[in-house]
């Protein structure tokens, strides 16, 4: 058995860095039953994936030694380099605590003595002694926990070293905020990233990481299943067909908890995650009949513009936006793009504008300068009153079946998909009524730190249906319409007659 600790060989550390499952077998002791310390299948090769990439992924199910595999990647890290710095985040001080905190505890009792007596575990770091015979003293590695809550800056509390490892646990539910911090204390040749989580939301950085084209070749990725662990020792091979029983297999929870997949269904969203997703991939014909929609979400004061145009079932591009605090600006911008599309033979037949606040001289500057503006008031009652709380509600609801005809096509704009599938419906008892209302703007910019403006924009573009259809289009619906009265009408029926 190598000796470890202060006087472990640095050949040895070498051989454990390069090879963590020399490092698995070596540096811990065998349990009472004598078998050495037992793995999951996917955890070794996700170790030395994190040996070879910077940036590391996994998604999985319920029970598949996530914790404890990230508690076995951060006692490699600081055992196998010097400098190193461990930053250990998981949503809640309660699960550092209680979870990732209990799983040190026991890899700590599995250690070989010479090992062991180096590391010392505290409330929130755990520091293993770097020093070595016959050197000057060193400081030690450290392993810091931290929460990674909203307003914490959990990387900003000298989290950097020569070798910084980043573990991000439950990473489903830390925001973007957090995220972008974490990016900052990766500054060195020797740092790395790990993110590890059960994908149980279709939003945030921790989806995107998987779902993004671009992000999935930075990150090198890794999905875990229970068919995958079913036949580990600690895992009960029941709970799956229990599970199906339970949930069946359509369910977000059967999907995130036992697949480790992202749910195509979500309770509570508006736009179903499935049918945003094929829309993406979706290549289609025009629907003929159709003009061109725009819809223009005014901002000022920091937040954004937005511009969207959709022709029938096609969105025609990513959602445009822009920053200015010059109103003027702003209707310059539409007015030319209006003016560009109608010299291009694609002029809309509507532009629908948020009329609310600053939205509503700007929409009546753009009338006056000839746009065909719709003004429209989203806190105003809905067309449908009997069904949704106000005309913003409506709005999303509009938009959300849109999709469900199964024949439309959007282009990848992250952000607006991002949008689309954090906004969540609620239902409203009013007046011994129930109908849907889309949660308040405040809600969704806390998950995803931005106003939803491209989805404003988006949704807008369904509030001129009137005028959606072309003159061909109607006359020959009116056609159809007249040739049916008047075969009713020849028909000598007894209504024909009255």
């Amino acid at each position: 058995m190598p000796a470890g600790g202060r006087s472990t060989p640095k050949s040895i550390q070498e051989r454990w860095a390069a090879d963590p499952a020399a490092f698995a077998r070596e540096a811990f002791l065998p349990d009472d039953q004598g078998r050495p310390l037992t793995l999951a299948k996917w955890a070794i090769p996700f170790v030395e994936g994190v040996r070879d990439n910077p940036y590391n992924g996994v998604k999985a199910n319920r029970n598949a030694s996530k914790t404890f595999t990230m508690a076995f990647l951060a006692l490699w890290w600081g055992f196998t380099r010097w400098p190193a710095k461990v930053l250990f985040a998981a949503t809640r001080a309660d699960q550092l605590r209680d979870h990732n905190w209990g799983e040190f505890r026991l890899l700590h009792a599995r250690l070989i003595p010479e090992l062991r007596k180096d590391v010392q575990i505290l409330a929130s770091e755990i520091r293993i002694s770097a020093d070595k015979a016959g050197e000057p003293s060193r400081q030690p590695n450290m392993i810091i926990a931290r929460a990674a809550s909203e307003g914490n800056s959990v990387a900003s509390q000298g989290a950097h070293a020569a070798h910084m490892l980043v573990i991000l646990d439950e990473a489903a539910g830390i925001p973007d905020s957090i995220f972008n911090v974490m990016y900052g204390s990766l500054t060195t040749p020797g740092s790395r990233i790990v993110v590890a989580g059960n994908p149980t939301i279709t939003s945030g950085a921790f989806y995107r990481i998987f779902t993004h084209p671009e992000m999935s070749k930075l990150w090198k990725t890794t999905t875990v299943s229970a068919f995958d662990v079913q036949d580990e020792p600690w895992f009960r091979k029941a709970w799956i067909d229990e599970c199906r029983k339970n949930w069946g297999e359509d369910s977000p929870d059967w999907q995130s908890y036992v697949l480790g997949e992202f749910p195509t269904t979500q309770e509570g969203c508006i736009f179903p995650v499935d049918l945003v997703s094929d829309a993406v991939a979706r290549v289609v014909e025009l629907k003929p009949g159709y003009l061109p929609i725009w819809g223009f979400d005014p901002a000022a004061g920091g937040d954004r513009c937005a511009l969207a145009k959709r022709h029938g079932n096609i969105l025609l591009g990513p959602v445009e936006t822009w920053i200015s605090d010059d109103t003027q600006i702003s209707v310059n911008r539409v007015v030319d793009a209006y003016y560009a599309s109608r010299d291009a033979g694609s002029a809309p037949a509507a532009i629908c504008v948020d009329a609310s606040g600053l939205g509503i001289p700007m929409a009546q500057q753009l009338r006056d300068l000839g746009l065909p503006i719709v003004s429209v008031p989203f806190s105003e009652k809905a067309n449908r009153d009997e069904m949704y709380v106000n005309k913003r509600a409506e709005m999303h609801f509009s938009a959300a079946d849109w999709f469900r005809q199964r024949d439309c096509s959007i282009p990848y704009d992250e952000q607006l998909i991002e949008e689309m599938l954090t906004v969540r419906k609620i239902n409203s008892d009013q007046g011994n009524r129930m109908r849907l209302l889309a949660e308040p703007k405040d809600e969704i910019k806390k998950r995803i730190l931005r106003s939803p403006d491209r989805l404003d924009a988006f949704n807008l573009t369904f509030c001129a249906r009137y005028r959606e259809r072309d003159s061909g289009y109607l006359d020959a619906k009116m056609a159809v319409v007249r040739q049916k009265r008047r075969e009713r009408a020849d028909s000598g029926t007894w209504m024909s007659a009255i």
